[in-house]
């Protein structure tokens, strides 16, 4: 079920079903008691399971996390003491309860989430000002025409974008939105998951010249790696991927 979700890219929902399981956990922890059961020996065999059991729904929600908070979910994955990275277990590996290996221990470390108390969050929240009327209308304004943060040249220098040929293009299987496309970029060819099947049929792409950012991290979306991410813009729910007036030479950098 979270996989679909993956694939339809609701991530809205994908948050509540996190939410769902970080609750059941809490409330297994508490129903178990593991301090009580820690006092007394028949208690201490109990003890085990519940804190195994406690380390995997751990395990589970690093990995769900991952996409959203993936430093915090990769140094929960380093206090549990696993050494498999996240991209390597996969989504898959939820399918599957026991993938810890009983007996390994956990790393020490500092807490990821403090827990915030009434009072204190009484304070954070009088200590944010009703905007003015100015800031009103430039919030409005930036809402409107989606303008982000701005950055140094610097920074969006180190966004490497190329000119690429689509060459192959399919439909990936139970995904409504995802397309599975090989690009020629000039020095080889890359393998691009995007979410473009509702307004692209794949035979419409080929040959098509598109931008790609070529150095963003891999991952892998219904199971497929992606390797770089297609520029497009989206108007009112019509993808519509950036192109030029004639076809330039693949590999080009864009600036």
């Amino acid at each position: 079920a979270v996989k679909k979700l993956y694939s339809d890219l609701a991530y809205n929902k994908i948050l509540e079903r996190i939410w769902l399981l970080v609750d059941a956990t809490n409330k297994y922890i508490d129903t178990n008691s593991p301090w009580n059961l820690i006092k007394s020996e028949s208690g201490k065999q109990r003890l085990a399971t519940v804190m195994y059991n406690t380390a995997e729904c751990i395990r589970s929600i690093s990995i769900l996390i991952y996409p959203f908070m993936p430093k915090s979910a990769e140094t929960i994955m380093e206090q549990l003491g696993v050494e498999t990275s996240i991209e390597e277990q996969g989504l898959e590996s939820l399918q599957t309860w026991g993938n810890i290996n009983p007996g390994i221990k956990i790393q020490p470390g500092s807490q990821l989430f403090p827990r915030i108390d009434d009072e204190d969050a009484e304070k954070i929240i009088n200590s944010v000002e009703p905007p003015n009327d100015k800031d009103q209308k430039q919030s409005s304004l930036t809402e409107i025409e989606g303008i982000c943060d701005q950055v140094l040249i610097d920074d969006f220098m180190k966004v490497d974008l190329r000119t690429g040929k689509i060459i192959e293009a399919e439909n990936i299987k139970k995904s409504k939105k995802l397309l599975k496309l090989k690009v020629d970029i000039g020095t080889e060819v890359r393998q691009v998951v995007a979410g473009i099947a509702e307004c692209y049929e794949p035979n419409q792409l080929i040959n098509r010249t598109i931008i790609l950012v070529a150095n963003l991290k891999p991952v892998k979306l219904m199971g497929v790696e992606s390797q770089g991410m297609l520029l497009a813009a989206n108007n009112n729910g019509q993808i519509m991927l950036a192109g030029f007036d004639s076809t330039p030479s693949q590999g080009i950098r864009v600036r």
